[in-house]
């Protein structure tokens, strides 16, 4: 493949959006596969697999939680595929399908589910980083303990995903341990077994609530893994591979993200689940203190010790990362990536996403509403109308191939409209409709409409 070239008519171009090449990449399969795993403890999902057990069983939420995780999963390795083989971000990327000017409007967009999990699991975090404060010296707050994550929040996204791959590598491990730990304690204090709890729950519930939690469950990741090229650009791949075949470039990448994202997430989903049905409580920091504080008050800091680093490494790797280089793109060359990690994690703060409390699958849901498309569209624009290919000469450009009219791109748009109206009419299944009706709706305007108006846009150039 081409190496890209940086030249005076590239007025696009930032120094911390610039495509990595192949030697500046520090993540193997199996530092990625970790990676993931230490981003998948999202509390988010072990409070909403919570909210479910009013209207399903805990079979039907194990279903819901895999099904919803495999569809994101899919997603995931379709996106890496941009970052492995062209080692641009998101706020890259998207120009391509939405046009340089465009291109704010869907980061604009994928900020709004970033800003609400960065400040979430700030707030989770806090709450877990008070608990140690309250069963170590007895004194407890909030509002100090959020900042203290706050700040090693920007602090680890200054260096990069290479500092979040080490750090997981640390916390991954003993996060599993804690899980199982945690399930084991529910279960034997409860008097029950693994067997006999999944019966439990709303046994009312059918296809349409298992749908519903389904899109739900994959609302809560569609904003990381529809800009996953953030951390797969990181990847590292030998010089010598054939990045023209999607299969080698990608098989090794996209199985070490099937086993750090679908365990991890399902694990701690149905521990959220079997919480709720057995305590009436679905909240993680005050189950900790509630079941292992009973037998160990040394062991319950541990776990909520580990609870606050998996936060953090969710946050710095998932969230703030990819929202940074988001902001620096838009407000390109004012501010750096520094400083756009902070502005984020300010914002979050003074937004307040905690406070959505038991509403919060359907937060996730709109989420996924707004979000879906865009992943519908970048993956349609990739693969069916590009075949992979994104001239990253022009990339930079503001008067080259992706700069269609005025710098936006009128095609994506409507698809985009169509598609975010289309998932708000069938709620129940509002992701997926989402991305396959904008999907859709983008490849028929494409073909017949944008490749006429501006062919040179989608011309394909010998790589």
């Amino acid at each position: 493949m081409k190496q890209f070239e940086r030249s005076d008519k590239h007025d696009l171009y930032n120094s911390d959006l610039r495509p990595l090449t192949l030697k500046d990449r520090v993540l193997s399969p199996i530092t990625l596969g970790v990676t993931w795993f230490g981003m998948s403890v999202q509390l988010g999902i072990f409070l909403v697999s919570a909210s479910f057990v009013q209207i399903m069983t805990l079979n039907q939420i194990l279903l819901a939680l895999f099904l919803g995780l495999m569809l994101c999963w899919g997603v995931s390795i379709l996106v890496s595929d941009i970052g492995i083989k062209y080692g641009i971000a998101f706020a890259s990327s998207i120009m391509v399908s939405f046009g340089y000017k465009g291109s704010q409007f869907g980061s604009l967009l994928r900020l709004i589910p970033s800003v609400f999990w960065v400040g979430f699991n700030t707030w989770i975090a806090g709450m877990a980083l008070n608990e140690i404060f309250k069963l170590m010296f007895g004194i407890q707050s909030l509002i100090i303990a959020m900042g203290i994550i706050a700040i090693v929040t920007v602090l680890l996204v200054f260096y990069g995903a290479k500092l979040v791959a080490i750090f997981n590598w640390f916390v991954s491990p003993i996060l599993l341990i804690i899980g199982v730990y945690l399930l084991y304690l529910l279960l034997t204090m409860n008097e029950v077994s693994l067997i006999e709890v999944l019966p439990m729950g709303e046994t009312s519930g059918g296809f349409k609530e298992v749908a519903f939690a389904t899109m739900v469950i994959a609302g809560g990741w569609i904003m990381v893994v529809a800009g996953f090229n953030d951390v797969a650009r990181e990847c590292k791949v030998s010089d010598k591979a054939d990045l023209s075949s999607w299969g080698k470039t990608n098989n090794k990448f996209a199985v070490a993200q099937l086993i750090g994202l679908v365990p991890a997430s399902l694990l701690f989903g149905f521990i959220g689940a079997v919480s709720a049905v057995l305590t009436g409580n679905g909240n993680p920091v005050e189950v900790i203190t509630a079941t292992v504080g009973q037998n160990s008050i040394f062991i319950a800091i541990l776990c909520q010790l580990f609870l606050v680093l998996a936060l953090l490494s969710t946050n710095s790797g998932a969230n703030v990362l990819g929202s940074a280089y988001i902001l620096t793109s838009i407000f390109n060359k004012k501010i750096n990536l520094r400083i756009s990690a902070i502005l984020i994690v300010c914002i979050a703060l003074v937004a307040q996403p905690w406070k959505v409390g038991e509403s919060i699958e359907n937060a996730m849901g709109i989420m996924s509403s707004l979000i879906s498309p865009i992943a519908g569209i970048i993956i349609v624009d990739y693969y069916l109308i590009r075949n992979r290919y994104i001239d990253l000469d022009h990339l930079y450009w503001s008067e080259g191939r992706y700069a269609y009219f005025k710098g936006f791109n009128p095609v994506a748009f409507v698809a985009y409209i169509i598609g975010v109206i289309a998932s708000f009419f069938a709620w129940d299944f509002m992701l997926l409709i989402g991305m396959l009706v904008s999907g859709l709706i983008y490849f028929v305007l494409a073909k017949y409409w944008l490749s006429p108006t501006y062919p040179d846009s989608v011309q394909m150039v010998s790589e």
